[in-house]
């Protein structure tokens, strides 16, 4: 079992490094910074290494405690890949990936690709860090405040604050443990939600003006200054697509935005049975039932043509 081989690589070895996608999120970074801290009290020696570091989740860590300088020259036994279904993801990461090394790929997306020499995928899992949760009772510790903190970040951002179709009577048994320990979920909210800047809103007022319902898919365009985002932003652009999604009589959202060289970045959200994993698949991209992406060449008018028509004959 996947499980037990993940197990087994920890308890043979000493040193790992631990990374995830680029753009991390609650469940990225939560993730993390759980097995760090499962990894140290094992003994071992653990760097986190991202290309990106997270202002929204800045509060989870101490600054230096997650690298985000790829040029690094470090010596490790493992590498440990979470919450990211394609190895491409990990940005500029992979750089530090040497081919001799041991890869553990742990995941819940039902897109992944199984790039590991042990891949733990379990898609019935809300989010990564529901496996993580796992691997603290495989190895008998008992979490610390700490600890619980981390998992329920990432349970509270990929289930989106329990309101999607991932989450589930586990999620909530888990979480209801978690409760025990000294975390407040209205403060966690207010940190990871409640802490939105006057451009933020200010951009958003815009975002909404692109606004366009056709039956029951809704879409917003980003293009032009609308696309070239800050980093506050760019951490929150789920909070756009989730408007749309929450229109009624809407059963798939849809966010385009503009990258460069003629290449769209495309988001979709789902409510109720619809599949949007299938529909990214259909470009090269993947995800979950319920939320998936894809990247595809062309201009921002062929690529919404093209995506539109096959949503509408999906639906």
């Amino acid at each position: 079992m996947s499980k037990q081989q993940v197990i087994k690589a920890i308890r043979e070895n000493h040193s790992f490094l631990i990374t995830s996608h680029i753009n991390p999120e609650g469940d990225a970074i939560g993730s993390q910074l759980a097995l760090a801290s499962l990894l140290k009290r094992l003994n071992k020696k653990v760097y986190i290494v991202n290309e990106d570091l997270s202002r929204q989740f800045g509060f989870l860590t101490q600054k230096g405690t997650i690298i985000n300088n790829t040029n690094i020259n470090i010596e490790f036994d493992v590498v440990i890949i979470l919450d990211c279904p394609i190895l491409l993801r990990v940005g500029k990461v992979a750089k530090l990936l040497k081919a001799q090394k041991i890869l553990l790929n742990i995941d819940h997306h039902i897109s992944n690709e199984n790039f590991g020499n042990v891949n733990w995928i379990d898609t019935s899992a809300s989010c990564t860090g529901e496996l993580i949760y796992e691997l603290f009772n495989a190895f008998n510790l008992k979490l610390n405040d700490k600890e619980a903190l981390y998992i329920y970040v990432a349970i509270l951002t990929d289930t989106g604050s329990f309101r999607y179709s991932n989450t589930n009577s586990k999620t909530h048994a888990i979480v209801s443990r978690l409760l025990n320990y000294k975390i407040k979920p209205h403060l966690i909210y207010e940190r990871v939600y409640g802490n939105i800047s006057n451009p933020y809103i200010k951009f958003l007022c815009k975002i909404l003006s692109t606004l366009k319902k056709e039956g029951h898919i809704a879409y917003i365009t980003l293009e032009g200054d609308l696309a070239r985002l800050n980093s506050d932003i760019r951490e929150r652009l789920e909070d756009f697509v989730n408007f749309a999604r929450a229109l009624k009589d809407v059963e798939v959202a849809i966010m385009f935005r503009e990258l460069t060289n003629n290449k769209i970045k495309v988001s979709f959200r789902s409510k109720g049975d619809f599949d949007v994993n299938s529909l990214a698949k259909r470009f090269g991209g993947g995800g979950h039932i319920a939320a998936s992406g894809c990247v595809i060449d062309g201009t921002m008018n062929e690529v919404k043509r093209k995506v539109l028509k096959i949503a509408k004959s999906l639906l």
